[in-house]
């Protein structure tokens, strides 16, 4: 992925982004308030336990909310393959 020249200047002098009202930015020092340069160093994703520190809840309520986002994703395709078999 290549990042906006905003998200490579943050990256390259070190600094967290100073832009709150972006749509990318996250409050995450470490990663330089962008959620952009999060993914580029993260190239596969987080793990559940790091999503939990990062929300400071239970690495068992991020599983239930895992399954739960999952179950509602298999049901929207399943609906969605319904609709189109009528077709």
């Amino acid at each position: 992925m290549s990042l906006p020249e905003c998200s490579k200047r943050c990256k390259e002098l070190g600094v967290g982004c100073p832009v709150a009202d972006c749509k990318m930015w996250i409050d995450y020092p470490e990663e330089k308030n962008c959620c952009l340069i999060s993914i580029d160093d993260k190239e596969k994703g987080l793990t559940l336990h790091e999503v939990a520190e990062r929300l400071k809840i239970n690495y068992l309520k991020v599983r239930q909310i895992e399954i739960r986002a999952l179950k509602r994703l298999n049901f929207k395709k399943e609906l969605k393959n319904l609709f189109y078999n009528e077709l």
